[in-house]
């Protein structure tokens, strides 16, 4: 997924319900839901997010990941990080 990094950082929509789903699920702690929500655009917030979601350990990330982007509707992304980007 590091290798798919920029374009995502243009993609996911953190705002309607992902940050929500992540934090629910485990993959973000309060403080760093909280950090992310306070960057001033959706482009940093994309890039704060994928910073703590690649840095992540366990071997559950990236599933507990899409199964978040499923949740809110943003299957395109998924299918997108499951096709390497093609």
């Amino acid at each position: 997924m590091e290798k798919l990094k920029d374009a995502l950082i243009d993609l996911i929509e953190p705002d309607f319900g992902l940050l929500d789903a992540l934090l629910a699920n485990g993959l973000l702690c309060n403080r760093k839901y909280a950090e992310v929500r306070s960057l001033p655009t959706v482009y940093k917030r994309n890039e704060r997010l994928l910073k703590f979601i690649l840095a992540h350990k366990g071997e559950d990330k990236l599933e507990r990941f899409i199964e978040a982007l499923k949740q809110t509707s943003q299957s395109h992304i998924v299918n997108f990080i499951q096709e390497n980007g093609s």
